[in-house]
């Protein structure tokens, strides 16, 4: 009996050293969205801020500069957003230069203009179905970023979204990908439309015509692939 009273107490004594070990401290807590629409954040000591409520994610709220931003924007290595959350915020991520990773919620319809802008360690996204906008410059000099997803369709897509990026293949389940004119160069619209496609000697001037863009995939896949002037 002693002996399975001893096993006991060594089995609660190792469970609990683990779930002490692996559990983080919460660094800070606040709302992050208004106050028609809640929206509330985490963030613990192991660099995961914690997004969760109903709504859209303020503008500039975790940028490098606001008072979050300031205080904890170093330590965010990892941006994890719950379903409910409908918009991410102009801004809202500006600067974090330690995001490695972001989970987007297939609730996000709209990621505002420069939203993730020179998140310098970022290495890959993936765009949810439920995306129909990626705002201008949303991911402007994160030079890192090397793989795009987009599950979506009919994705609108605006001014340099991969400008100053490391972009090596882009995929999509799009019928079409429709972007503003002028907004890519010509080796940001071949890794659009193929799965891996390296830089070199790639010519970079800018699409302003179906036309130029026909004549500069040449035998890539067209279809995937449109302008327009909204």
């Amino acid at each position: 009996m002693k002996k399975l009273e001893i096993a006991f107490i060594v089995i609660f004594a190792i469970c609990g050293y683990a779930f002490y070990a692996n559990s983080a401290d919460i660094l800070t807590s606040g709302t992050c969205g208004t106050s028609a629409q809640a929206c509330s954040y985490t963030i613990d000591s192991e660099g995961l801020l914690h997004i969760y409520g109903n709504g859209k994610i303020s503008g500039q709220v975790f940028a490098g500069w606001s008072a979050i931003g300031q205080e904890f924007g170093r330590q965010i290595k990892d941006v994890v957003i719950d379903k409910g959350i409908t918009e991410i915020g102009y801004q809202s991520f500006h600067s974090l230069q330690n995001l490695l990773s972001v989970s987007i919620p297939n609730t996000v319809t709209k990621i505002d203009g420069y939203a993730f802008y020179n998140a310098a360690r970022l290495k890959s996204i993936v765009i949810p179905k439920s995306v129909t906008e990626i705002g201008s410059a949303a991911f402007l000099y994160s030079y890192n970023l090397q793989d795009v997803t987009i599950e979506g369709k009919d994705v609108q897509i605006g001014w340099e979204v991969w400008g100053s990026t490391g972009i090596t293949s882009y995929a999509n389940s799009n019928s079409k990908v429709s972007v503003k004119a002028g907004s890519l160069t010509e080796q940001r619209m071949k890794a659009i439309t193929s799965s891996k496609v390296t830089y070199n000697d790639i010519p970079k001037r800018r699409i302003y015509s179906v036309k130029e863009a026909n004549e500069a995939l040449g035998d890539y896949n067209r279809n995937t692939f449109s302008i327009n002037y909204q």
